[in-house]
């Protein structure tokens, strides 16, 4: 991540607010009003392209460091022209870079044309006078061909693109628990956990497809490649052949572990005997290669996974979580499976949060986090912060979150700042 500091001057007419981003994790904290909040949308919204937000807060300049290229975003009001005392309800935004001049946007930019016919009713729908159809926001957008109804804002700069492309900002929000899904033609909510879960079905999917490939490469060349290895003059030691069928044994039970595969130990080991021929030496060796490379992808995905894993299970007291390939996460008691749906909204916070950062952020992001300690009770609430510095510390992220909990910063103050 380059952004070095944000620097948000007069939000609301009277905060000033610098935070300085460390490499792992930086906290916000602050008296309710002082917008730790709209800090962080106003952030999301810079680095996703989507400026209709910052037209809706009041604020006078927002300065981002990246280092040697300093980026300024100032208001600018617009005032009519028979009387200059007199501000339309219009504002521009000037966007310049220390290193690439200065863009003017203009509110139109970021509004999408909605046509007059069609009126909103509530905040997920919209009525067609000319059709007499009721679409939900998310079939309007469909009609419309755009990605939102705040779309992404049209004439940026390539310079602007380029950065914000490289410097990738998401927002996990208060509001994790639902999603919103769309059944016939009325919007339905949905769980996220059951999301997610389903999601790591079809992500485990692509992996296993990526094994199956390599399987069936190396099986289709494996005759002919046990005859170069059997006709080779180049001997193989006993040891050598031990030490890659152990590897073998580790990767297969790590891949069982996080329920990536289906293993059982091999027993080749204890057949093996002090007294084999090379022919054997060699054929095991060849199978040891082999089975090291069909599992080899599932590798990928593995530190992810067990650590959501070491994670969720660390909180669940009286209840394990594991994956199960085709079905997704199994949350069982006593053998008896729960449905992701029936945990508790402190459980699906944390299982959410958790899976979010460790499966759909890539490295080096900035991902802002509003209020994790949510539902949590207050020794969940205190293992927060070290799981958080390891999740960075894996996955190459950084965290800039926004907390009312004491008990979540613990002992961390050094990486508090605090909002005035």
């Amino acid at each position: 991540m380059d952004i070095k500091y944000i620097f948000i001057e007069g939000l609301f007419g009277q905060f000033n607010h610098k935070i300085t981003l460390a490499d792992n994790v930086t906290i916000i904290i602050g008296d309710n009003g002082v917008g730790k909040t709209v800090t962080l949308r106003l952030i999301e919204s810079i680095f996703s392209n989507r400026l209709a937000y910052l037209f809706d807060v009041e604020f006078s300049k927002i300065t981002i460091s990246f280092g040697k290229e300093i980026w300024q975003i100032a208001t600018k009001k617009t005032y009519n022209k028979e009387s200059a005392d007199y501000p339309k309800d219009d504002k521009s935004l000037i966007i310049s870079s220390n290193l690439n001049g200065e863009h003017e946007v203009l509110s139109k930019d970021t509004i999408i044309a909605i046509p007059s016919y069609i009126l909103k009713m509530s905040d997920n729908e919209w009525y067609d006078k000319r059709r007499g159809i009721v679409f939900t926001e998310r079939e309007l957008i469909d009609r419309l061909g755009v990605q939102s109804l705040s779309d992404i804002t049209k004439n940026l700069p390539e310079w602007y693109t380029k950065r914000v492309q490289k410097n990738r900002v998401r927002l996990i929000d208060t509001q994790r628990i639902y999603h919103q899904e769309v059944n016939g033609r009325y919007p339905e909510l949905g769980r996220m956990v059951d999301k997610f879960s389903n999601d790591i079905v079809n992500i485990v999917g692509e992996y296993r497809k990526k094994a199956d490939k390599v399987e069936n490469e190396l099986d289709k060349t494996y005759p002919i490649r046990l005859v170069q290895r059997l006709s080779s003059n180049e001997e193989e030691s006993l040891k050598a052949v031990q030490e890659k069928l152990k590897d073998l044994i580790d990767i297969q039970s790590e891949l069982q572990q996080v329920g990536l595969v289906d293993y059982k130990q091999d027993s080749v080991m204890k057949a093996i005997g002090n007294d084999i021929n090379q022919p054997i030496i060699k054929a095991l060796s060849l199978y040891a290669e082999d089975r090291v490379k069909k599992l080899q992808p599932y590798k990928a995905i593995m530190p992810s996974l067990k650590l959501f894993l070491d994670i969720i299970n660390a909180r669940f007291q009286y209840k394990k979580c594991r994956l199960d390939p085709s079905k997704g996460f199994i949350v069982y008691h006593d053998k008896k499976e729960i449905p992701l749906s029936r945990l508790s909204s402190g459980e699906q916070n944390e299982f959410v949060m958790f899976y979010d950062l460790l499966f759909n952020c890539g490295e080096t992001d900035l991902i802002l986090i509003d209020e994790p300690e949510l539902s949590l009770h207050l020794k969940w609430q205190q293992m927060i912060i070290g799981d958080l510095l390891s999740i960075c510390e894996q996955n190459n992220l950084s965290v800039l979150m926004a907390t009312h909990s004491p008990d979540l910063i613990g002992n961390h103050w050094s990486m508090v700042q605090k909002l005035k």
